[in-house]
Order: structure tokens, then sequence, then C-alpha cells
């Protein structure tokens, strides 16, 4: 009796074990596969948005794989003018594949003072300060950094003239804390910078 008992235990868990492995490998299956890497979805994105916003500069504002879909959803930030006294901002979100996007939806569309959460509301801001406008109405090009920079490559890809030496040793004798803003503003060689809160308070400029 106890033989037959083992055996029928033994068979139980067998067929356990077995259902189990089953399980497992359906759900693998089932499980949609990211056929590409996040770094190919974004770029597939980048491309598309190109052709839609000739002129414009892109930023990659996330990118995740939605399971449920099987598709990788992008945001992108479509700025113009991104170096002027007035940039514009619109978010475009992109699923792929196959590639698809929604109606473009503005960010920023107006040049009013505003909080800053953004390096164009900084730009915004601080060209109207008395210290800068003089330079931007010359026709300066400027750039804006939430400090402290922790990528100097990405910071050159989007500002070439930029002074990275200059505006750390800049913000270091001023005490600007972290998470503060800090705009230079070019022209011919010459630069001045401006820090300032994310309230749009003036923190120092020079």
């Amino acid at each position: 009796m106890a033989h037959k008992r083992e055996k029928s235990l033994l068979w139980f868990g067998a067929v356990l074990f077995s259902v189990i492995i089953l399980y497992a490998l359906f759900s693998v299956a089932a499980k949609p596969q990211q056929a590409f890497s996040r770094d190919d979805a974004a770029k597939f994105a980048l491309e598309d948005a190109a052709k839609r916003y000739a002129g414009a500069e892109f930023e990659v504002e996330s990118a995740a794989f939605d399971e449920p879909s099987g598709q990788w959803k992008i945001v992108l930030a479509v700025v113009r003018n991104g170096h002027s006294a007035c940039p514009t901002v619109d978010q475009v979100e992109y699923s792929l594949m196959p590639i698809s996007s929604r109606p473009a939806k503005p960010v920023i569309s107006d040049c009013g003072i505003r909080l800053v959460f953004r390096r164009e509301q900084a730009l915004i801001n601080s060209a109207k300060q008395s210290s800068i406008s003089p330079l931007v109405a010359s026709g300066a090009s400027g750039c804006a950094f939430q400090f402290p920079i922790s990528d100097d490559k990405a910071a050159r890809a989007y500002c070439s003239f930029v002074d990275l030496q200059g505006i750390r040793a800049f913000a270091s004798s001023n005490s600007i804390p972290s998470g503060a803003w800090v705009a230079q503003w070019t022209l011919s060689g010459e630069s001045k910078l401006i820090a300032m809160d994310s309230a749009g308070k003036v923190l120092a400029t020079g």
C-alpha cells in the first residue's frame, strides 16, 4: 500500500513539474519580444521626425517598451529656434513598429516669463534681464544648462560654442546650487552668463 502511494506521489510530482515547465515556456513565448533596441527605436523616431519637422532640433525625452502592445513608445521634444530668445517646443509621441505618431502637443509656444523646467524656458527668462538683453538684441545665441553639468559630450552636442570651464568657474564662485539653471549668451566671442532658480529668480550674473 505504501509502495502504491509512493508511486502515486511520484507520478503526481512528475505531472506537476511538467505543467510548470509548459506554463513557463508558454509565458516566454507569449510575451512580446523586443525586435530592436531602445537606441534603434529612438533612431527610427528621430529619422521620421526630421522629415516631418524640417529645421527643428530634437531631444529624446523618454523611450520605453510597452509589453501589452509589443511596441516602443518614444517621446520627442521638437525644438525650433532653440538658441534664440524665443524658442518653441512641441512634444510628439511615437509608437513603433509599425511607426506612427500622435499630433504634436505644444509645450512652449510663446515668449512669456515662466517657471523654469526646461532649458528653453531658462533662455526665454534670461534674455529679458537687463544684463543680457542688449547682447540678445544684437543677435546673440544662447544655451542653458541645469547645474551641475554631468555630460560634457551632450552639452557640446547641444551647444557648439559652450564654455564649460567658464560656466563651472562662474557657478563655483557664485555658489550656484544644484538644480539651478545657467544660461550663456554669446556674440562674436563675447559671452555673458546668468544663473537663475526654477522660479526664475536671478541668482548671479557674470
